[in-house]
């Protein structure tokens, strides 16, 4: 990676990346609990960032376009590891928590209670629901684009989704009241 002292897309790039460095570095360890790999990773995560910069649009947020590949790198690494038939200590999470969690961890706006909580809570949905909500919301696609993808009607996917929705709700609020939490915002 080559960083020239007057290139402007360099300074530009410096100025958002390094004030959002630690919590891309948070938002990694989220979705990858392995400590040891996190240099790695990070080391992945810049020069990805720095390699698509150009595509970057400045009229949005950096951070959450910054965990979008993040979490593509997570997944690459991932991927790449279990080629090389590496056997990891602890906890090794499937690609569908991986995305579960990258989902609630870029959702700053919910507290660590609740958080565990839709945590436990998608992890109890059966396997179609629980794929529709990630490739909704963990991918971004667009209803249109899932539905056509799925080839299923978009109706169809609003209703699946109105009704998971509804489910992790009553859930989450059910785990928290479990958890002896009683004072949340409104969730649903």
């Amino acid at each position: 990676m080559h960083f020239p002292h007057d290139d402007e897309q360099t300074r530009e790039f410096l100025s958002l990346m390094v004030p959002h460095q630690p919590s891309i570095r948070n938002f990694v360890l989220s979705i990858h609990p392995q400590p040891g790999d996190l240099d790695d990773l990070m080391q992945n995560v810049a020069i990805s960032l720095w390699e698509k910069f150009a595509t970057f649009d400045r009229t949005r947020e950096f951070l959450p376009w910054a965990n979008s590949l993040a979490y593509f790198e997570v997944l690459r690494f991932r991927k790449k590891c279990s080629r090389d038939r590496l056997v990891f200590s602890g906890l090794v999470l499937s690609e569908d928590l991986v995305a579960m969690l990258a989902e609630e961890a870029s959702s700053r706006s919910l507290a660590e209670p609740v958080r565990a909580a839709l945590e436990t809570c998608l992890c109890k949905l059966d396997e179609k629901s629980r794929e529709v909500v990630m490739a909704r919301y963990a991918s971004g696609n667009s209803i249109a684009d899932l539905a056509a993808s799925r080839k299923e009607s978009v109706h169809r996917l609003y209703r699946i989704l109105e009704k998971v929705r509804s489910l992790l709700v009553t859930c989450v609020h059910r785990q928290l009241s479990a958890s002896g939490v009683t004072s949340i915002r409104s969730i649903s």
